[in-house]
């Protein structure tokens, strides 16, 4: 080997470790950085070269040339990643669908006093009070009061849940469109990952970014991906949201999630977006539907023995509910004017008979709702969706619990040990020095050999 040999030799260590040096003090800069992946200076001796012998090495053969970067490693593990992804999308979903619930729940309010099924019961117990005294005008106030309470509060939930569907599809609407435009970034990323590598540059860092795109992707809509480093496709159902730099969209059409290029239904099966479509096209109509039978069997059944009662001026009652759904059921306007159209007995002429009244409220104890009383069914359907609330949280907590414990693996790939790091500097640092030692070693030789030319 040549004293110029020497030298190259030397100068390919220098540069190696200074580099290496550079990638340690990379890590240690984002050792903070959330999805940051550690990096990694890959060394490898280059190739040896072919030394003819000479009169201060008389043998010939194969020496080394020296070391070089070849290739900057990002530690991350693919397969974790690709479950984070699917952890995220579904602990996204039940948060989602969680928190949607939640705003049902509460519609139903927590104070007993003021419970759906309370009304029930106040509204069969006044009837009750009326039958023990039907002459009293007074009570015929109670009642009329506890039936006007009662279908304010189906009339309310109805249009509160109108209200949640509304606040559910702006939701969605607002979480396509950050699907829409984390696509159109990932795409960008995606260009730019193809110009680095094509230019052979490292694209760690660009990586990473894709990495977290990719990410928010899968907590709004369950996003997979597939491909490589290089080449990485993301899709929705089967469908291609982003090929290369070229990213498809989302649109919401009439409340309905689809494919903004040719209007076709998204099947959106995960993520945030699929949590408020659970609860928009699921829950809340199995609420209203509920409402609605409550309504629809409470006024008819009470509307059946009222229509054969008599008023206090001695007519023919009517009837005491109109409407049949949660939306429209409501005192009878005739009622509403006049509480001496409300019958308590059906004689005409028997002072005092109150058998009518209580009839009406041995309503209460009728089967009247899918085999439940009307106040049954009003339990049950506070206890459902107390229950859903229940079992969204809990899905909720575990899927981030398997999220968390991917993390964990995750971070021991790819996490950044500021202990490893130092320990990885002080090598690279020595190494760094040994090698400026042996160039300055060859540069004495080689002033030594100038000087007995001279």
């Amino acid at each position: 080997m040549s004293t110029f040999s020497i030298i190259n030799t030397a100068m390919s260590g220098l540069l190696a470790q200074q580099q290496a040096m550079e990638v340690t003090g990379h890590n240690v800069s984002n050792a903070n950085t959330p999805g940051y992946s550690r990096q990694e200076a890959v060394l490898a001796a280059r190739p040896a070269s072919w030394s003819t012998g000479s009169v201060a090495t008389p043998t010939s053969g194969f020496t080394g040339a020296g070391v070089d970067v070849t290739n900057v490693r990002r530690m991350q593990g693919l397969y974790i990643q690709q479950q984070m992804n699917t952890a995220d999308g579904a602990t996204a979903q039940w948060s989602a669908a969680k928190d949607g619930l939640t705003s049902v729940q509460n519609l139903f309010g927590t104070d007993q006093t003021t419970a759906l099924y309370s009304q029930v019961d106040t509204f069969f117990s006044s009837w009750q009070q009326l039958s023990a005294n039907p002459e009293n005008e007074g009570l015929r106030y109670t009642v009329r009061g506890a039936a006007t309470a009662l279908t304010s509060s189906l009339n309310g939930l109805d249009s509160q849940l109108t209200s949640t569907v509304t606040d559910q599809t702006s939701t969605i609407t607002a979480d396509v469109a950050k699907l829409n435009d984390t696509a159109d970034q990932l795409a960008q990323v995606n260009a730019q990952v193809a110009q680095a590598q094509a230019g052979g540059s490292e694209a760690a860092d660009l990586l990473d970014t894709r990495d977290q795109l990719m990410t928010q992707l899968a907590g709004l809509a369950g996003v997979t991906g597939r491909g490589t480093d290089t080449a990485l496709t993301a899709e929705l159902g089967g469908h291609t949201l982003v090929q290369g730099a070229t990213a498809h969209h989302l649109a919401v059409t009439n409340g309905q999630v689809t494919w903004a290029d040719d209007g076709s239904a998204a099947q959106v099966k995960s993520g945030s977006i699929a949590g408020a479509l659970q609860v928009r096209d699921t829950t809340i109509p199995a609420i209203r539907t509920q409402l609605d039978a409550i309504s629809a069997n409470l006024a008819s059944a009470v509307n059946a023995q009222h229509t054969t009662g008599m008023t206090m001026d001695g007519t023919a009652a009517g009837a005491f509910f109109t409407g049949t759904t949660a939306h429209d059921i409501c005192v009878a306007p005739a009622i509403q004017s006049d509480v001496r159209q409300i019958a308590a007995g059906t004689s005409a002429t028997a002072a005092g008979d109150g058998t009518l009244a209580q009839t009406i409220s041995d309503l209460a104890d009728k089967t009247l709702v899918g085999g439940q009383t009307v106040s049954q069914a009003a339990q049950d359907l506070f206890g459902t969706i107390g229950q859903a609330v229940q079992a969204a949280t809990s899905s909720a907590d575990t899927q981030q619990t398997l999220r968390d414990g991917l993390q964990a693996q995750q971070d021991a790939i790819s996490g950044v040990s500021l202990d490893e790091e130092m320990s990885n500097m002080l090598i690279f640092q020595r190494a760094y020095d040994a090698s400026a030692r042996v160039l300055t070693a060859a540069d004495e030789m080689m002033t030594t050999l100038l000087g007995i030319i001279r």
